[in-house]
Formats: C-alpha cells, sequence, structure tokens
C-alpha cells in the first residue's frame, strides 16, 4: 500500500536507503487548515519508511519549527539528506548516520 495521509497535503519528498529500508522524507500540513496556502508557514518534515516500497510504516517527523522566539521558528522547506560522518545530534541510530539539510529563505 502506498504512503496515503488523507488528512494532510503531502509534497515535496526525497529518499535514502539506509540498510534494508528505504527512508522517504516529504513535507505534510493538516487539510484543517482550511486554506492551502497557509500550508508554507505550517511545514514540519515527516518521515517514512518501508522495506519493499510497497509498505510504509509513518515514522515520527524529522524536523520541525524550534518554539517561538527562536531563530529556527519561522518555517521548514524542502531539503536533502546526506550521509554524515560525525553524526546528528537526534538520539536515533538512523538520523546519527544522516544529516537532514533544511533550505529556508529568511
Amino acid at each position: 500500500m502506498p504512503l496515503f495521509l488523507p488528512e494532510h497535503w503531502v509534497w515535496d519528498f526525497w529518499f535514502i536507503q539506509h540498510e534494508d529500508h528505504t527512508h522517504l522524507f516529504y513535507l505534510p500540513v493538516p487539510r484543517s487548515l482550511n486554506d492551502p496556502n497557509l500550508r508554507h508557514w505550517n511545514v514540519r518534515i515527516g518521515h517514512a519508511r518501508s522495506a519493499d516500497l510497497r509498505n510504509w510504516e509513518n515514522l515520527p517527523d524529522a524536523l520541525w519549527p524550534a518554539a517561538t522566539p527562536s531563530r529556527d521558528d519561522y518555517t521548514t522547506w524542502s531539503g536533502c539528506a546526506v550521509r554524515a560522518e560525525a553524526g546528528h545530534y537526534e538520539r536515533r541510530a538512523f538520523m546519527r548516520r544522516y544529516v537532514i539539510i533544511n533550505t529556508h529563505y529568511a
């Protein structure tokens, strides 16, 4: 079954192969906002994985804006993920091996 999030608008996605899973990162926003133009200011980076590209396990969000006030409280935009030699500050093993690069214009 494809990843289907009927309660969200989903766009801009990218993949990483890690061990026996393909990881999918994407931008989701709740449809409850009712105005698709508000998606740009309420987005996070979602995360799912699959062993066969047919059945997906939705995981906790990978990245989200910080609480206000903060230097990174504005929004989240598309990005990419690259293998990291030094690791990452996240506790999950996968996130220690990869860095998600978020691009955003302030």
